[in-house]
């Protein structure tokens, strides 16, 4: 990867995961976060933003990782180059929070989805600075199923009662 850059964004799998991708179920902080470094700096927010097959970015992934460690290397990386970004575009100043897959599913939806409490509570403190209507459209796919139905269906019933009564 380090000889060859461009080998980092290659789709590589069936699902069409690239290197990224598939570093975020690595719990392993450090790699990802060399990985994503070895991008160039103007590069690196697209790289992180690039949707594998079924449209999950690299946050997306993330929620599957047992360290919210994983979760705050992109966020960190994210900020400082969302930072260094100068311009007032909406589109440009979406972060990877409000990014939603093929279903319509955020990272904030795939957390509760998947009963992954850790991670879901993790990543609501990230949107603590905007307002609950904001928050709760994280919570809703596109379609506007909710991360609660979801999490019922996936028996997740801890998710689904925290959910229910505003416990994150």
């Amino acid at each position: 990867m380090k000889e060859d850059k461009e080998n980092l964004l290659k789709v590589f799998d069936l699902f069409e995961n690239n290197s990224i991708h598939v570093a975020t179920r690595s719990n392993n902080p450090q790699l990802l976060k060399e990985l994503i470094k070895l991008m160039p700096r103007e590069e690196r927010l697209q790289a992180m933003c690039k949707k594998n097959r079924e449209g999950n970015t690299i946050l997306h992934e993330v929620v599957f990782c047992e360290d919210v460690k994983m979760a705050n290397v992109v966020f960190e990386i994210e900020d400082e180059l969302l930072l260094q970004q100068q311009s007032s575009s909406l589109e440009e100043k979406r972060t990877l929070l409000d990014m939603r897959n093929h279903r319509g599913e955020t990272p904030l939806f795939m957390a509760a989805m998947h009963g992954k409490l850790k991670m879901l509570k993790h990543m609501a403190n990230r949107t603590g600075t905007r307002n609950m209507e904001d928050f709760r459209k994280h919570l809703h796919r596109s379609d506007k199923y909710s991360a609660l139905h979801a999490s019922v269906m996936g028996q997740h019933f801890g998710m689904s009662f925290i959910l229910l009564f505003g416990c994150i």
